[in-house]
């Protein structure tokens, strides 16, 4: 019986941990979308942070394509990608972790 609340407590803790540390990883976001604007403002009202716009040319079809480019906090990506899905239902998401930032970043204050 002991063993097993071992087990419930290694399990509990490194899920405490996990949450807890999720607000000091980052996530770098690349978001393909037509309403790039206004993802703009959502990115900033959601997060604080800002987004830098690249123009591109699609490969598929050639047709012009822009690309916004951030870094958040990994606990802000939920509430930002609902946030782009609502904006623009079709925008194409990719969400890689970052594994080194060098720069200006700045954390929101916790309430």
């Amino acid at each position: 019986m002991q063993f097993f609340y071992s087990i419930i407590f290694q399990f509990v803790s490194t899920q405490i941990l996990n949450n807890l540390y999720k607000r000091y990883q980052k996530s770098t976001i690349l978001i393909i979308s037509d309403k790039t604007d206004e993802l703009i403002h959502v990115i900033r009202d959601v997060t604080g942070h800002d987004a830098t716009l690249f123009t591109g040319k699609g490969c598929y079809q050639g047709a012009e394509r822009n690309m916004l480019y951030t870094v958040v906090s990994s606990d802000e990506e939920d509430k930002l990608m609902r946030s782009i899905k609502k904006t623009d239902p079709s925008a194409f998401v990719n969400i890689l972790q970052t594994k080194m930032l060098k720069g200006n970043f700045i954390m929101k204050r916790q309430d």
